[in-house]
């Protein structure tokens, strides 16, 4: 987890000795503890301050402040937040605490300042050493009306502050999360006039396990992205074995009509050849007058359906060639008229002939 600002508190005396602190709401072992007081005038040394705090700086100009930082035990009380000054006077103070901090060297870089009097304060320059470090800023002052801190800087956010009642002895801290490793100033504003002010600003170093689950987001984002390729490629797959199923079947459909109009011109031959074999081997054979009688009389019924049985042996060549080409009731219909017109001559009944001599006029008729 990245550094982040967890919660703050707030104390005042007016008079007093000092002032105590109440731990800021969720406090956690391991959260670091940043607090700053500032005192009205010039009460000398503190008379007393907890102990696991390491101070950041004394400043004084108008009045007197100073910084300080702890690691947390998670369990602190008014004894380790009991901060007794040199002299009975007002004291404002603000404290804030902060999760995900390196535990061995949690302050990687601080600096402090005596700050310009007027309505803007700018922190002191401090360069973090860490991509992903919290920037903090303490700031002191003692203004000449009861107001509060704006922030100037974008994205910078306040922690808390206090601006004592009587005296406006104002205490605050703001903080921001900057991505790079780099130098940094920061700005606040009030709506007072400050007769003087000091700031202290420090850059917090994120635990090791907060930078790597901060680099491990990338190789997560790539490892969706590759699970998201893979799931279309299997999509895809199944879907390209339709597509060729489906393809197939297509072709089988098309090859399947071919072969049956294939199967029924074959069939068509077949027929033909079939009658043309009986009708072949009647013709070979003598025929009697009667049988010439009898075939002329089916010839002519056979001539409306344009089949003459000689004929048809002639012109089934150029019928089966046609066939193959899709031809052969064009060419049968062209063909028609002439088999009509030879099937009507009419066939001489036989007079005062043998019936030897009439079966030799009939093939004569058959044969053209």
């Amino acid at each position: 987890m990245s550094i982040a600002f967890r919660s703050a508190s707030t104390a005042e005396a007016n008079p007093g000795p000092g002032l105590t602190f109440t731990a800021p709401a969720g406090l956690a072992a391991g959260d670091l503890l940043i607090a700053v007081i500032q005192a009205n005038g010039f009460p000398g040394a503190w008379a007393s301050v907890p102990s696991g705090w390491t101070s950041l700086g004394r400043l004084s100009t108008v009045d007197t402040g100073e910084a300080w930082w702890r690691i947390a035990t998670g369990s602190e009380g008014a004894t380790e937040l009991t901060f007794t000054g040199g002299g009975n006077t007002q004291y404002s103070g603000t404290c804030a605490a902060f999760s995900g901090v390196d535990g061995t060297t949690p302050v990687e870089a601080s600096a402090l300042a005596t700050l310009a009097s007027g309505t803007t304060y700018t922190s002191p320059s401090v360069t973090s050493l860490s991509a992903g470090a919290m920037l903090v800023q303490a700031w002191g002052a003692d203004l000449n009306a009861n107001s509060s801190l704006t922030p100037v800087t974008s994205g910078l956010a306040v922690a808390g502050q206090r601006t004592q009642g009587s005296t406006f002895i104002l205490s605050g801290i703001t903080y921001k999360l900057e991505a790079s490793a780099a130098a940094y100033t920061y700005q606040v504003s009030h709506g007072a006039a400050a007769i003087g002010a000091q700031g202290w600003a420090l850059a917090l170093k994120p635990a090791a396990g907060g930078i790597a689950i901060a680099i491990a987001r990338a190789p997560e984002t790539d490892s969706a992205q590759a699970l998201v390729r893979a799931k279309a490629r299997a999509i895809a797959a199944p879907t390209e074995s339709d597509t060729a199923r489906a393809l197939v079947s297509g072709k089988a459909r098309a090859i399947a009509a071919a072969l049956e109009a294939d199967s029924a011109q074959a069939l068509v031959r077949a027929k033909a050849r079939a009658i043309a074999a009986p009708t072949e081997t009647d013709t070979a054979r003598a025929l009697s007058p009667a049988k010439a009688r009898a075939i002329a009389a089916a010839l002519e019924a056979d001539s409306a359906q344009a089949l003459v049985r000689a004929k048809a042996r002639a012109i089934a060549p150029a019928i089966e060639a046609d066939a193959a080409r899709g031809l052969a009731s064009a060419k049968a219909r062209a063909i028609a008229p002439a088999l009509e017109a030879d099937s009507a001559r009419p066939i001489p009944a036989p007079v005062d002939e043998d019936a030897e001599a009439t079966s030799r006029r009939a093939l004569l008729l058959i044969g053209g």
